[in-house]
């Protein structure tokens, strides 16, 4: 089997290797083509990909380039994890709206449509090469953010065979199996809503466990992250739950039940979860990394991740055990290695197992459209990715999803198109954006600031540069 790892410079390639190692007993690949369009990093954390192989004793051979074509040519899987902009545009996004009064974060808007503005030609570019240059049948797997929407980005551009991954349903899933002391296989999730927008209910050796789901989640938590943290960042009020109806409420639903708290939270000197990070880290890493990360100037979550990936590029280099350890403890992205391969090996293997992924509904949730991009438990097995039939929404539910599409439509259109109108009107549909004038001015900053990754959008960053309205 050949599989190609696109933007493969990320610091969580190695994981992969782990993931791979793990599993090849059930899943062997003989090839492995890691491309990144920058050479020297690359070379870096693949020569550290080799090496956990290597001690591994993995029969993987490894290839490194920095050609596309090359990379997809007649691959089994392709798996994309690109962040055009690097670390840094991931700062950009998630500073500049802070200025302007909205929420500042990555994935949701504004800086979760510049993020998508960027990302997305670059995902329907390697859309077209798989289908073009891959395997007949060859699956694109995205971990790139924003998830949904530049899974949304690839089924309406291309014809490629995609899905769309974040790493939290699966911790989500996980969770809920430690904290009933159950099998992950014992542990059913009815998952709805988009990507980082989404509800779930939870049942148990087919017994449906209502709302104790959410106390035993809490209190699994709680064990790892502290009460504090847990009531912070991973759970909601009671009153919420009553009224959502829907027992498990992913993290980022924060955003939009409680707009005014996060709000608040982002005038704190530092980040929370930032530091969460760094104490779990106490336990695992010598003095000399821990006393590298200096949290004095940190106030953005994306200056964190700056920071601990210059940290972990040295590592790397050195080859250090260090290295791995200090990117599994600090990112938020971990299990995104087991998420993809867990994919492919249901399909190589025909298992049959249940995932929560961004893929098109095809009727699983009532009453939204069928060929719209959610996030919601599928089969997954040797014929590809089903559906599964899930309970309607409630109202409100129906309500911000159908927003929320609306914005990952628009955007998606703005960013093929170097559309700046309807880069506006997207953010005006989102329930995040509250003001029209203050919109426009986070968008033209954001679009001005991020101007050598927009090509598309360059006529419309002429004009705003000029002080002309540019639609």
């Amino acid at each position: 089997m050949k599989l190609a790892s696109i933007g493969a410079g990320s610091l969580y390639t190695p994981d992969f290797a782990l993931m791979l190692l793990e599993m090849r007993d059930k899943l062997q690949v003989d090839d492995w083509y890691l491309m990144d369009i920058d050479r020297n990093r690359l070379e870096v954390v693949a020569g550290y990909t080799k090496m956990v192989l290597d001690e591994g004793g993995a029969k993987t051979h490894i290839h490194l380039t920095t050609d596309l074509s090359e990379a997809v040519r007649d691959a089994n899987y392709v798996i994309a994890t690109i962040r055009v902009g690097k670390a840094h545009g991931r700062v950009l996004d998630e500073s500049i709206p802070r200025k302007y009064g909205f929420i500042g974060q990555e994935t949701t808007p504004p800086g979760g449509l510049a993020m998508g503005l960027r990302n997305i030609p670059a995902i329907v570019e390697i859309a077209q090469k798989t289908v073009e240059l891959a395997r007949p049948g060859a699956w694109l797997i995205n971990l790139s953010n924003p998830a949904g929407m530049l899974t949304e980005a690839i089924y309406r551009y291309t014809k490629c065979k995609a899905v769309g991954l974040c790493n939290w349903p699966r911790s989500f899933w996980t969770h809920i199996a430690e904290a009933y002391e159950v099998q992950r296989d014992d542990v059913f999730l009815q998952l709805v809503g988009l990507n980082h927008l989404n509800w779930a209910r939870a049942y148990i050796k087919g017994e449906y466990v209502g709302k104790d789901a959410t106390r035993k989640f809490a209190e699994n938590m709680t064990k790892k992250y502290g009460a504090e943290i847990v009531a912070k960042k991973f759970t909601f009020p009671q009153d919420i739950v009553d009224i959502v109806e829907w027992p498990l409420i992913v993290q980022y639903n924060h955003y939009y039940y409680m707009m005014d708290e996060a709000l608040a939270d982002q005038k704190e000197p530092t980040d929370t979860r930032s530091q969460m990070m760094l104490e779990n880290l106490k336990s695992s890493l010598p003095k000399e990394v821990l006393n590298k990360i200096d949290l004095t100037n940190v106030k953005l979550r994306a200056e964190f991740v700056e920071l601990i990936e210059k940290i972990t590029i040295e590592l790397y280099r050195q080859k250090s055990r260090d290295g791995i350890k200090l990117i599994a403890g600090s990112r938020g992205g971990e299990g995104y290695g087991a998420a993809a391969l867990e994919v492919i090996l249901a399909m190589e293997n025909n298992s049959n197992q249940v995932q929560a992924v961004d893929f098109p509904n095809l009727g699983s949730i009532p009453g939204l459209p069928d060929d719209i991009v959610v996030e919601h438990s599928c089969l997954v097995n040797a014929a590809g990715i089903f559906p599964i039939s899930m309970p309607a929404l409630t109202p409100h539910m129906h309500a911000l999803v159908n927003s929320v599409k609306q914005y990952e439509i628009l955007a998606c259109e703005a960013a093929m198109e170097g559309n700046y109108r309807k880069a506006l009107e997207a953010l005006i549909a989102n329930p995040l954006i509250n003001d029209l004038p203050r919109a426009s001015l986070v968008l033209n900053d954001l679009l001005t600031s991020h101007k050598a990754n927009l090509p598309n959008f360059s006529e419309a960053i002429e004009r705003i540069e000029r002080g002309e309205r540019p639609y």
